[in-house]
């Protein structure tokens, strides 16, 4: 599920020659060493196009660079807002430096997925914002850009009203600046996973800095690893889907709507001892990239544990690895769930008023 408007965005992606990427069709980050191991320098980022058959339909090179080895970044996003972009987030530096602990300048990067065009990037440098930490996740939603990294006071998940070259999302969503990983933006709604304090999902509104966990019932005791997540897109939301990269705990992770409007873990679908980062919907499946970045499986949930199952589908190169995945929606799709998600916010803050 996952984001400058659609005139802001007209203003930066320019006409240029790369495949289409259809309706139903997979969306993968991913880099490839070549006949070296990637390494914790600036890998360029290629979005990969795959069916749900798992044939490569086509590939397009982007302008933004992330580590080969710090597992955290690379996520991938989709905006809900008409203009659909998949967003990319990373780096502007090939630098033979460790771009994650750098001052190099953090980098968005969106792609028209029907225009067949990507965007000029848009990079800032802070002294304080992410600067050597992690840039994990980033999504431009009617000009309002999200971001989720790590820091030890600076980080966390933060908002920037109007997308403007240079400068920095400046608000935090957050009380205290934590281990946020993948940030997706509905409307005026964030929803972020967070990897510690209270490991969870949480949502909160661009216009505060309050937060909501959303998780009322955590999986093994509350000791578990979100990474990426969706929501069923009936309309109703009542499922939602989290890749959770733990070895031995990890995997699919289901978690069902109660009547308080958040969720409860209902059971792991697990993937041997793989976990999973990136995950999307499509014609009543699952994809999602594996933890180790060596796959793309499709799961189907059989209502158990016992009932669903995995199938790798696609496998990277020697040297290439896997990381965010969307799966570019229906027309129709993201609209109702986009609806749905705006009704799960509305809720919450009437069961709290």
């Amino acid at each position: 599920m996952k984001k400058i408007g659609i005139v802001a965005l007209a203003g930066v992606i320019g006409p240029c020659a790369f495949a289409q990427f259809a309706n139903g069709t997979i969306a993968v980050v991913s880099f490839d060493g070549g006949a070296s191991a990637p390494v914790n320098t600036g890998m360029q980022v290629v979005l990969k196009n795959f069916t749900t058959a798992g044939v490569l339909a086509g590939s397009v090179t982007t302008d933004t660079f992330i580590s080969g080895t710090a597992t955290s970044e690379g996520a991938l996003n989709w905006a809900d807002d008409g203009s659909k972009t998949l967003w990319v987030s990373g780096y502007a530096s090939t630098a033979a430096t460790s771009v994650s602990t750098s001052t190099t300048a953090r980098r968005v990067q969106g792609y028209n997925v029907t225009g067949a065009t990507m965007g000029v990037p848009t990079d800032f440098v802070s002294t304080s914002l992410y600067t050597a930490n992690n840039f994990r996740s980033a999504v431009v939603v009617n000009g309002n850009l999200v971001t989720a990294g790590t820091s030890t006071s600076t980080g966390g998940t933060r908002v920037g009203t109007g997308f403007v070259a240079g400068t920095p999302p400046s608000t935090s969503l957050i009380s205290t600046a934590t281990n946020t990983r993948v940030a997706q933006l509905w409307g005026t709604t964030a929803f972020w996973s967070s990897g510690s304090g209270t490991t969870s999902i949480f949502s909160g509104p661009l216009s505060s800095s309050s937060q909501t966990d959303i998780v009322a019932i955590k999986p093994n005791g509350g000791v578990w690893s979100p990474y990426d997540f969706t929501f069923t897109n009936d309309g109703t939301n009542d499922v939602m889907y989290v890749a959770d990269d733990s070895s031995a705990t990890g995997g699919l992770l289901k978690f069902t709507k109660n009547v308080g409007g958040t969720y409860d873990f209902a059971y792991r679908i697990t993937t041997a001892a793989d976990g999973l980062r990136g995950i999307g919907l499509a014609g009543g499946k699952i994809y999602a990239t594996s933890g180790t970045g060596k796959n793309i499986f499709e799961i189907t949930d059989g209502g158990s544990a016992a009932g669903s199952t995995f199938l790798s589908i696609a496998s990277a190169g020697t040297n290439e690895v896997y990381r965010g995945l969307e799966v570019v929606p229906e027309p129709a799709s993201f609209a109702i769930l986009g609806l749905g998600l705006i009704g799960l916010a509305v809720r919450r803050k009437k069961s709290k008023a």
